[in-house]
């Protein structure tokens, strides 16, 4: 059986993580690219750089950014770590009891 056709080949699976793990990447280097634009300026006597587009890229690059801390754990903001063994937790107020 071709393996493209057979989502529960070995071949097609790695192909299928090597293709996600390639998309997070062409995400993460969209927001690189996205925060290397150089601002847009309000014209006038003091030009400024325009906060409404400041948000727009923020926007942006948190959504992608939200995306790829779902799609890799590469990416993402927590580190998992399995922990084992009896935890003793003493909890002292200051109240007289």
């Amino acid at each position: 059986m071709n393996f493209e056709n057979n989502p529960d080949s070995e071949e097609f699976s790695k192909r299928f993580a090597c293709a996600r793990e390639r998309g997070a990447e062409m995400l993460a280097e969209s927001v690189k690219e996205m925060m290397e634009e150089p601002p847009r300026m309000i014209p006038g006597d003091q030009p400024r750089i325009d906060p409404g587009w400041v948000a727009l890229q923020k926007a942006k690059a948190d959504v992608t950014l939200k995306l790829l801390s779902k799609w890799s754990p590469r990416y993402a903001d927590k580190l998992q770590a399995a922990v084992q063994g009896d935890v003793n937790l003493t909890i002292n107020t200051g109240v007289p009891g």
